[in-house]
């Protein structure tokens, strides 16, 4: 029994075989997996606006770097450095709830 993934396979590679496929938009380069599914609706046309002006929004921002401060925790062996590395990311927690 066919399921529905068989009949598309087929149906693309009977495309392929009649050329139908040759001249798409984009064809050979890699393709975007750019992903705003994790934004919310209401947020997604703002957000791809400023990507395209290559403005990364606040949130953001914060959020990468509070990612590079957990890997410096990670990194570190020093307690003190450990210690102001947690308070910076406290502080930069408290600053996305203004």
């Amino acid at each position: 029994m066919f399921n529905f993934e068989n009949i598309a396979e087929r149906k693309i590679m009977r495309a392929i075989e009649r050329g139908e496929l040759d001249n798409l938009e984009g064809r050979g380069q890699p393709i975007n997996l750019d992903d705003d599914i994790r934004v919310p609706k209401d947020l997604r046309i703002g957000f791809r606006i400023l990507k395209n002006a290559g403005i990364t929004p606040r949130e953001i921002q914060v959020l990468n770097e509070i990612n590079k401060l957990k890997q410096e925790i990670k990194l570190t062996e020093d307690k003190n450095y450990k210690q102001l590395l947690t308070h910076q990311i406290s502080i930069l927690r408290a600053s996305q709830k203004l």
